[in-house]
C-alpha cells in the first residue's frame, strides 16, 4: 500500500513538473530523486509517463534545439552541449540537430552578431560599403572579440569566419 502511495505521489509530482515546460527523462528522474522517492517509484513513474507519451527525449531534443536557436541565437555546438547536460544521448542529439542546415546556423550567427553589435556599439560596413581589398571589416581587437562571442554561443569557426569576413552581413 505504501509503495502504491509513493508511486502515486511520484506520478503527481512528475506530472506537475513536466506541465510547466517539456522535460527530459533525466531531468524528471532527478527531480523525483531529489524529492526522496524510491528507485522503484521513480522507474514506475518514468515508464508510465513514457508509455503515455508525456516523456519523449527525441521530441524534447527537437523542441529544445529549435527554441534555443530561435530564441537565444545559439549555435549547434552550444545546443548540443545543453542537450547533453539534460541527459539526452548523443544519437538523439545528432538526430535533432541533423534537421538544421548550415544556412540556418549561419543566419542564427548573423542574428547573434547583430544583437552583439547593437549592445557593444561595434560598427560593421553596411549598405554596400566594402572594406578595402584584403582588409578585415573590423579592427583586429573587435574582430577577435566578435569571434570569441560567437564561439561561446556555439558557432563553428567556419561559420564565424565567413560571417565576419562579410562584415556581419548574411549571404
Amino acid at each position: 500500500m505504501e509503495t502504491e502511495t509513493g508511486a502515486s505521489a511520484a506520478l503527481t509530482m512528475a506530472m506537475r513538473f513536466i506541465s510547466y515546460r517539456p522535460r527530459s527523462v533525466k531531468e524528471t528522474a532527478q527531480k523525483l530523486t531529489d524529492s526522496g522517492f524510491s528507485g522503484d517509484a521513480i522507474e514506475d513513474t518514468i515508464n508510465r509517463l513514457k508509455s503515455a507519451g508525456c516523456l519523449d527525449d527525441e521530441r524534447f531534443a527537437r523542441e529544445l534545439a529549435g527554441s534555443r536557436i530561435r530564441n537565444k541565437n545559439w549555435g549547434l555546438k552550444r545546443v548540443a552541449l545543453d542537450l547533453r547536460s539534460k541527459g539526452i544521448s548523443d544519437e538523439i542529439i545528432h538526430a535533432a540537430l541533423s534537421n538544421i542546415d548550415a544556412s540556418a546556423d549561419a543566419e542564427t550567427a548573423a542574428r547573434a552578431l547583430e544583437k552583439w553589435t547593437r549592445k557593444t556599439g561595434v560598427k560593421f560596413p553596411r549598405d554596400g560599403v566594402q572594406p578595402p581589398e584584403g582588409a578585415q571589416p573590423l579592427e583586429k581587437k573587435a574582430f577577435e572579440k566578435a569571434f570569441r562571442h560567437l564561439a561561446a554561443r556555439g558557432f563553428s569557426a567556419h561559420v564565424i569566419m565567413g560571417l565576419l569576413k562579410r562584415g556581419g552581413q548574411e549571404d
